[in-house]
This record gives structure tokens, sequence and C-alpha cells, in this order.
């Protein structure tokens, strides 16, 4: 009998919720609780219990039943998908060989499909596993298609009656003999990993292979290459960007929890003031921030750059706002009020009175105001250091050079560089920073 004094949560299928579900979904499966199309009762139960215990969130059976149904038919439609011919998916780089016609075509009797376009499905082997043998008509469990680089080349796995023993011993087994059937291993994210992640990805985001929310096609081989060189594990692309898709989710996640007022939150101490009512009430409507209660997120700093693109959409103000707390006074002309950064020209002005007044260097003050660029600036490092690079007044190398190159990590102090017109200015305010 369920306790009427807890109140009912909604549920909020985060990436991390979702992964959890479908390996408590997988080991009932393994222990032979689905006989059929649906978990059994006992199925149903150990699910409930273990989703519970995993994740310290109480979501009942009927809410894991709904999202249950949800995966049932995104796996029937990531399998007719991937069995059109049209749609040429091709197993070795799970990638699609489709035109834009095709697509358009496909979409227009299957739109449900339209999700995969930019990403594959999550967790398909575990996925293949749990709906082996399941599907009807010609929506093939993916197993039986994808030509997997076996370690033993005598190993058949198109075997559809052996689907079922052959994935069993697979998961049940440790991660040597795992490795041993497959070359794809299971992706094991220990903080060590996720750090190695992060500095690379903020590395390729530094050359400008993140010009919007995703890595370009380069971005991505060199993140997939460098990970492999500096862990010796070989994960793929798609192991990489779903994980990087979970970083991004429990980074909105903290953003939101610490621009809530009740939480109190101090970027002085880096500490949460926020009372335990306070944060009973804020867990029970934000049920996946219960796990930063007493563990910051790790590699805040990073990730600020990172996700800046994402963040700065007004539902969550960047933390490059919030966490200068050492330097008052840099941020105390940084943070421009709203009227004067929806004006250009008034920002401009605003800026030159700040470096001039501020500035060791005497600027001669044009009555003029100053104009816009040109040019239209996406402000990316690249641009940042073409520009400086053409300064002959900065040596290469030397110390204010390096410190600039410092500073381009932070996409407001790149905006401010490519707004001040002269040289002289632009040198007075880096020299006010350093």
């Amino acid at each position: 009998m369920s306790d009427l004094s807890v109140p009912k949560v909604k549920a909020t299928w985060t990436p991390a919720f979702h992964e959890i579900f479908v390996e408590v979904c997988l080991e009932q499966t393994l222990k032979g609780n689905k006989p059929g199309t649906y978990f059994n009762k006992e199925g149903w139960k150990n699910i409930l219990e273990s989703f519970g215990k995993k994740t310290g969130v109480r979501y009942d059976r009927k809410q894991l039943k709904n999202h249950w149904d949800c995966v049932c038919k995104q796996w029937k439609a990531w399998c007719r998908l991937t069995n059109c011919s049209s749609m040429k998916w091709d197993p070795e780089t799970n990638t699609f060989g489709a035109t834009q016609e095709d697509w358009a075509n496909h979409l227009k009797v299957n739109p449900e499909a339209a999700q995969f376009q930019l990403k594959e499905l999550p967790h398909v082997e575990k996925l293949e596993v749990i709906f082996a043998g399941k599907m009807n008509n010609g929506d093939k469990p993916l197993l039986v298609q994808r030509k997997r680089k076996a370690a033993d080349s005598t190993t058949s796995l198109c075997d559809a009656n052996a689907v079922d023993l052959r994935h069993e011993q697979r998961f049940a087994s440790g991660p040597s003999e795992s490795s041993s059937l497959l070359t794809k291993i299971k992706a094991t994210w220990t903080p060590a990993f996720h750090e190695i992640f992060i500095d690379l990805c903020l590395e390729e985001v530094l050359k400008g292979n993140k010009p919007g929310t995703h890595f370009t096609r380069d971005g991505w081989m060199n993140i997939v290459d460098s990970f492999y060189v500096k862990t010796g594990t070989n994960y793929d692309r798609i192991q990489l960007e779903n994980h990087l898709n979970h970083t991004k989710e429990q980074w909105k996640i903290w953003c939101k929890l610490i621009n809530d007022d009740r939480m109190k939150w101090d970027p002085d101490t880096r500490c949460f003031g926020a009372s335990e009512e306070d944060w009973m009430n804020y867990t029970q409507e934000h049920p996946e921030a219960a796990h930063f209660r007493h563990k910051e997120l790790q590699c805040i700093d990073k990730l600020e750059i990172i996700f800046d693109e994402a963040t700065s959409t007004g539902e969550t103000d960047p933390l490059i706002r919030q966490m200068r707390s050492k330097d008052n006074s840099t941020s105390s002309y940084l943070l421009i009020n709203e009227h004067t950064m929806a004006n250009p020209i008034s920002k401009s002005e605003y800026l030159f009175d700040a470096v001039e007044s501020r500035s060791p260097v005497t600027v001669p003050r044009s009555p003029a105001p100053i104009q816009s660029m040109p040019n239209k600036f996406t402000y990316n490092i690249g641009e940042c250091i073409e520009c400086l690079d053409g300064m002959e007044e900065v040596e290469q190398g030397s110390d204010l050079y390096l410190f600039a190159l410092d500073i381009f990590l932070k996409k407001e102090y790149r905006e401010i560089f490519l707004q001040l017109k002269k040289p002289s200015v632009r040198i007075a305010w880096l020299q006010r920073l350093a």
C-alpha cells in the first residue's frame, strides 16, 4: 500500500535517470523477468526498487511504465529507420548516408524519427538485449544487422537464436571477458576520465571547433583520438557524445540550482546557505539536483567556457557573472546594466570611459562616439588572436601577449577586446586587467 503522506513528484527524465532506468530493465531482462513484450509482476517490483535506490527519487510504477512505453516507441522508430534502405545506415560508422530528400520522404511517413537526424538512439546495445527477438514484421533487432568487429573472427553474432545467450554472457561477465568478445567496451566514467574528457572538449572549443552548440566533425575526431592517447581507452564518438550530453544536462541543473534565491549560493565560499526546509522543497520540485547537496559540480570553470553559448539564453545566466568573486573592481564595470548592454554605442562609450579613467596609459579621447566595428564578429578565440597578432605594439610571446591569450577564454573579455577600436586602448585595457 503506498504512503499517502509522501507527495508524488513529477517524473523528470534526464539522460542520467534514463540510463539508470535502461540498466535496471536490462537486469530484469537477463533474470528472465520479461517473458514477452512486458515485464512480469516480479520484474516491475524489482525495477521500482532498484530505480529508487540508484536515483534517490520515488517514481511510482505508473510513471516508470509510461517511460517504458516511450522507450518502446523510440526503439521501434529507430529500427524502422535503420532498416529502411533509402536511409543508408552504416553500422560501421554509425551514420546515415541518406540525402535531405530521403530524410524528408521518410519523415512524412515516420515523423517520430526526426529526433534521430542529429544523434543516435542512446544505449542501443542495451536496448538490443532488452528487445531482442521481440520486434514485429521487418523491424529486426539491430544486433542482427550490425557488423561488429569481434576479436574472435569465428564467432558469429548473426544467429538470432543465440542473441539472448551471447548478450547475457557479455553483460554478466567482467570487463576483461567482455572486451574479448567485442572491441567496443562499456564506457566507465571515473572522475579522472571525466576531467580528461572536459579538458579535451575545452581544447577544441578554444580552437574554434565548436561554433555553436555542437562540435564540428574535426572537433569530435580530435577528442576521440586524444582521449585514447591520454587514457588508453578506446571509447567511440557515440559514447563520448552521450557523456557530453549528460554533462550538459548536469550543467543546466547546476545553473538552475545556484540561480534559485532560496538556495543562497555564495560564490565566495562556494557553499549553499539554504535551510533544510529549502533543500527539501527544492529537491521535491527538482529531484535531479539532489546529488549537488553535498558536492559541487566538477570542473565548473571549464564547463562555463564549453557551454557558454548554451547557457546565455536568459533562462540560466552564465556562471561567469556569479563566480568572479576575486576581482570586484573588474566585475563592477563588466556587469553593465540591461539598458547599456542593449545599446551597442552606449556600451562602447561606457567601456571607453572605464578603460580611460582606470588605465595607466593616457589615451586622448575623441569627441565623437566610438562606432561599431565594420565586421560582424562571432567573438571566438581565433578572431581575438588574429587581432592581437596585428597589433605591432604587443610582441608575440611577451607577458602581455600570453596574458591576453589567457583572458580570451572568457567570452565577455573577447567581446570587450574586439569592440575596442584603437590598439592603444586595447593595450591599456589589457594592462589594466594584468
